[in-house]
């Protein structure tokens, strides 16, 4: 799990490997994730937009 908190905003992404949708010899491999957004401040806050990087266990821009 990675977790990061931004201004009272905390983050935690959970990843889980999919093998049922994988196939190893070709090197796909299918992954879901869950987010979780948790609001810490003590203001009200409303997600406007959301946009997601993706990185390889290579620290590679997918």
């Amino acid at each position: 799990m990675v977790i990061a908190t931004t201004a009272g905003i905390k983050i935690s992404v959970k990843n889980f490997f999919r093998p049922e949708f994988s196939d190893l010899r070709k090197r796909h491999y299918l992954f879901s994730y869950q987010i979780q957004i948790e609001n810490q401040s003590g203001y009200a806050v409303q997600l406007l937009r959301r946009h997601w990087h993706i990185f390889d266990s290579s620290g590679e821009y997918s």
